[in-house]
């Protein structure tokens, strides 16, 4: 009789040790498996972004179109976007917390100021930040979500914190005119100070000079101008960037191009 009770004991004991193992494994390879928060949804079935628009007012604060594999700012003004900026304006179809209903919550007090980002044909309503959470009210149809409070602030800059103002990467090789530039370290990832909007009025140019850059083998043709403007480089998207007077005297432009 004692040997079966201590076969069974032996038993028990082995089962425990097996669902002790298992969780202790389980634990080792994911330390948040049991305490894991739910993982991002989608809000709307979009595959692939193609515009994105910020509303506040029901008037467009910024509009982002995607040209290729690349964003392009076409208000307020046309320019270079940053894909890394773009990106908080489309997590907006994602939540990480649970949904609400509409008739749920007082959603006349919470989306009484009017922000709305759209994303292709769907619209989400930004409202007032929840009190505990600390996050912010969504609304996308008739369910509102919570989530991080990060595209109010990049709107109220909307007119440079999209825009990319970076002009060359690592630069191998820079010819000006029919003379190869002996230290073409100096358009290393050249920047602007900001972009001349192409809506402006075309402005006279007093002189320019083309300029061909070579980038991992590939040469890009610019062209480098001085105008009322200042000094500017128009890269081979027809963005035309404007530089600092730092920047124009250390690249040799001053020089190059005379007032």
């Amino acid at each position: 009789m004692k040997s079966r009770r201590s076969d069974k004991s032996k038993l028990s004991n082995l089962c425990l040790i097996a669902v002790l193992g298992i969780l202790g494994i389980g634990i080792l390879l994911d330390g948040t498996l049991y305490n894991k928060a739910p993982p991002n949804t989608a809000i709307h079935p979009i595959d692939d972004a193609q515009s994105v628009t910020a509303y506040i007012d029901n008037q467009p604060v910024v509009t982002l179109k995607k040209v290729g594999n690349n964003w392009h700012q076409i208000h307020p003004i046309s320019a270079p976007a940053q894909s890394g900026r773009v990106q908080p304006l489309l997590d907006i179809n994602t939540y990480s917390q649970r949904s609400y209903s509409l008739q749920d919550l007082p959603h006349q007090e919470i989306f009484a100021k009017t922000v709305k980002i759209e994303i292709n044909n769907a619209e989400y309503h930004l409202g007032t930040i929840e009190p505990v959470s600390k996050l912010r009210y969504v609304r996308s149809g008739n369910r509102v979500y919570l989530q991080p409070d990060t595209i109010i602030p990049m709107l109220s800059a909307a007119n440079t914190v999209f825009v990319d103002l970076k002009i060359t990467n690592r630069v191998e090789q820079v010819t000006i005119g029919n003379t190869d530039i002996e230290q073409p370290e100096a358009w290393h990832d050249l920047k602007a100070i900001s972009v001349v909007d192409s809506n402006l009025p075309s402005t006279e140019i007093n002189s320019s000079v083309e300029i061909h850059i070579t980038e991992e083998s590939k040469t890009r043709v610019m062209t480098a101008a001085h105008s009322e403007y200042g000094y500017t480089i128009t890269n081979d998207q027809n963005f035309t960037y404007l530089l600092s007077d730092s920047t124009a005297e250390k690249l040799g432009l001053q020089k190059l191009l005379p007032n």
